[in-house]
């Protein structure tokens, strides 16, 4: 993606500038798969596509991949608000949340130093794999709730390193353990 188009989008958007776009392998992206299927049935009929269409999608992705990937720049004398980074990191956890994510992987997508993400969370009073492990149960609820899936299941899509580990985190933060939930939940 040209440098040129990043910081246009950056410009439009009120974010700073991008320097560069964090590599990503196997990461699960609902915005581009959707994208992409949208683009399918271009392929049965190229010809009757009309050039706008492709031109906003393309934008679409960009800006995705951009706001998503981007990573800001260092050393530059660009000095970042602590509210921006924490943005920055809690947008790479929402979207990151059903992968085994550590504080290397939140800080790289911020464009910080580790150091300065657990800086920049310990100013709310939590660490950002306390609010990963908070947003993390706050979406199994919905699963407890709202499907039959097992623990397991529910914890696998909600990253947890084991039906286990998501026993334990989600009794510590609700207060009562998920099965116990969801059985008051249904009734």
């Amino acid at each position: 993606m040209p440098s040129r188009l990043l910081d246009e989008l950056c410009l439009e958007a009120d974010e700073l500038p991008v320097a560069d776009l964090l590599t990503c392998r196997a990461v699960k992206d609902d915005v581009v798969w959707n994208l992409s299927a949208a683009l399918l049935p271009i392929l049965d009929a190229p010809k009757s596509v009309h050039r706008a269409l492709l031109q906003q999608v393309g934008l679409a992705l960009s800006a995705h991949i951009a706001h998503r990937y981007g990573c800001l720049p260092d050393g530059d004398g660009v000095v970042l608000s602590s509210a921006l980074r924490q943005k920055r990191a809690k947008d790479f956890m929402v979207a990151n949340f059903e992968r085994l994510v550590g504080l290397h992987d939140i800080a790289a997508a911020s464009g910080i130093a580790v150091k300065d993400l657990t800086d920049d969370f310990a100013e709310t009073g939590a660490g950002a794999l306390h609010w990963l492990t908070q947003y993390r149960v706050g979406r199994s609820k919905t699963y407890l709730k709202e499907t039959g899936m097992t623990l397991a299941e529910v914890s696998q899509r909600c990253g947890f390193t084991s039906a286990q580990d998501f026993v334990e985190e989600f009794t510590e933060v609700i207060g009562v353990p998920p099965v116990i939930w969801r059985t008051r939940e249904r009734h």
